[in-house]
C-alpha cells in the first residue's frame, strides 16, 4: 500500500514534507520504508529513524497525517 502525505508529527514536532512516499504493511500498518523528498534532496529513512539534514528523529509512536 502507498500512501501520499503532507506532513508528519514526529515526537511533538512538524516536519514540512513536500512529497513523501510510505510503503506500509496491510496488515499492521507499520511504516516498512519511506522516501522523502524535503528542499529537493531524497532521503531514504528507516522505520524508526527520519534522518532530515543534520537533525535525526527516532519516533516511539509516530503520528502519520495520511492523505489518498
Amino acid at each position: 500500500m502507498r500512501y501520499m502525505i503532507s506532513k508528519t508529527d514526529v515526537d511533538g514536532a512538524t516536519l514540512a514534507v513536500d512529497k513523501a512516499i510510505f510503503v506500509i504493511d496491510k496488515e499492521t500498518l507499520v511504516v516498512d520504508k519511506a522516501i522523502f523528498v524535503i528542499d529537493k534532496e531524497t532521503l531514504p529513512v528507516d522505520k524508526t529513524t527520519f534522518i532530515i539534514g543534520k537533525a535525526i528523529f527516532v519516533p516511539t509512536s509516530p503520528n502519520i497525517a495520511v492523505h489518498n
